[in-house]
């Protein structure tokens, strides 16, 4: 149950993020998934160094790139 709870709290943090809800939806999804300020840190703070880990893909990507036009 608590798994699929961070899965769909997950999920919401990407809406929002990507702007596909209003900081209201947002808020009245957070409250009906009931979920511990613990978790959702730690679901917060997965999510975040998976955003990193793109960002770094990305930047990593690009230098490629651009190394190869030079």
């Amino acid at each position: 149950m608590e798994e699929e709870r961070e899965e769909r709290l997950e999920t919401l943090l990407i809406n929002k993020r990507d702007e596909r809800i209003s900081w209201c939806e947002f808020w009245d999804y957070f409250q009906d998934l009931n979920v511990s300020a613990k978790t959702y840190n730690e679901v917060q703070a997965k999510h975040s160094s998976k955003i990193n880990q793109i960002d770094r893909s990305i930047r990593d990507l690009q230098n490629e790139i651009n190394n190869l036009h030079q």
